[in-house]
């Protein structure tokens, strides 16, 4: 029981001393706080997934912060989407990585906690001269967003022939003929599935048109 303790305590040690400044101070991540500018109702996607309307976090491996890229869109709008193609390295913490986690064997530095920075990618931070993007602090930067506004998409209708019967006494009846019988009666019925039978002694004419 002890030698496992024992073990797990030393394994914690190593773990600690071979990890690099920047891995502990702000890890391999860092917080992409995705603002939408007065779309409150845009959908913000990463990866294919929801994150969130007008305003989203989002957890980005720093080593992809120049390989970093969402979609808003707005229903009935054209999907937007942003890229970022650009990193920077997190000077200080580089700094703090060399200072404090270089050890000595033999006499030869051996600057581990670079290693481990490099390998976990913490080293790497957003370029904030890219457009949009401005820092909080060490862990999180914000990506600000104008969203193009659209026009409705506009819905095609479908327009269908209608014949139009027109009575002797200035009624005029649309629909669609089903049934008519040369100089006797015609039946019509309407849009709204009403049916109507008229004498052919009362039809002056009978034309067609498209529905409106």
């Amino acid at each position: 029981m002890k030698s496992a303790l024992l073990f797990k305590f030393n394994m914690f040690i190593v773990v600690v001393l071979f990890s690099g400044c920047a891995t502990i101070i702000g890890g391999s991540k860092y917080n992409a706080h995705i603002v939408v500018t007065d779309k409150p109702n845009a959908k913000i996607v990463y990866e294919g997934k929801l994150q969130g309307t007008g305003s989203a976090t989002i957890q980005v491996f720093r080593s992809q912060a120049n390989n970093f890229s969402f979609a808003v869109m707005e229903d009935g709008c054209n999907e937007q989407k942003y890229e970022y193609k650009s990193r920077t390295f997190r000077g200080w913490a580089l700094i703090g990585t060399i200072v404090g986690w270089t050890g000595i064997l033999n006499g030869i530095p051996l600057p581990w906690g670079v290693v481990v920075d490099i390998a976990t990618g913490a080293l790497w931070k957003p370029d904030i001269t890219e457009k949009g993007i401005s820092k909080v602090d060490f862990k999180t930067f914000n990506y600000q967003v104008d969203y193009p506004s659209c026009s409705p998409v506009k819905i095609e209708t479908y327009q269908y022939p209608l014949d139009v019967v027109y009575l002797k006494n200035g009624k005029i009846v649309k629909g669609v003929i089903i049934e008519q019988v040369p100089d006797v009666h015609i039946k019509i019925q309407t849009p709204d599935g009403s049916i109507f039978l008229y004498n052919a002694a009362v039809v002056e004419k009978i034309t067609r048109q498209l529905s409106e």
